[in-house]
């Protein structure tokens, strides 16, 4: 896991009531603990981190239905392979792709069309890609 979103759990089987686990320091735990408008409970759970454990907080017993959003490493790429007659064959099974985010994907296929379009010496369509990456960077501003 790279990092960690959000951490919620359903009451019912319907799994349409969602309630959110804030999450607070461990030094805070006191004070919340004290005060009776913070003080956890099955409507308001808490959770505290303890280095790599998820500690959940609440009056009520809440032992299943807990669900995170988090953002996960990528897995590290890997261009296999083997040696053959003293030439290197690409072999994919022992080959892991890079991964990309679909949002990523036209920006990545456009600049390999520019670069394409600059070795190839095709300016008209180094130019289109040039248009489409401002057209896309103007849409992510708006």
């Amino acid at each position: 896991m790279y990092k960690l979103g959000t951490l919620y759990y359903v009451k019912t089987d319907l799994h349409v009531d969602g309630v959110e686990i804030q999450e607070i320091n461990y030094d805070e735990l006191l004070d919340y603990y004290n005060s009776p408008l913070t003080k956890p409970n099955k409507s308001r759970p808490l959770y505290i981190r303890v280095e790599e454990d998820i500690r959940i907080i609440s009056a009520a017993s809440i032992v299943s239905g807990i669900t995170a959003s988090y953002i996960r490493k990528p897995v590290d790429a890997n261009w296999g392979y083997i040696i053959t007659l003293g030439e290197a064959m690409y072999n994919a099974s022992a080959s892991q792709d890079f991964e990309l985010h679909r949002s990523e994907e036209s920006v990545l296929v456009y600049k390999i069309l520019e670069l394409a379009g600059i070795v190839l010496n095709k300016p008209a369509l180094a130019q289109i890609v040039a248009n489409e990456e401002v057209e896309i960077k103007t849409n992510q501003k708006a």
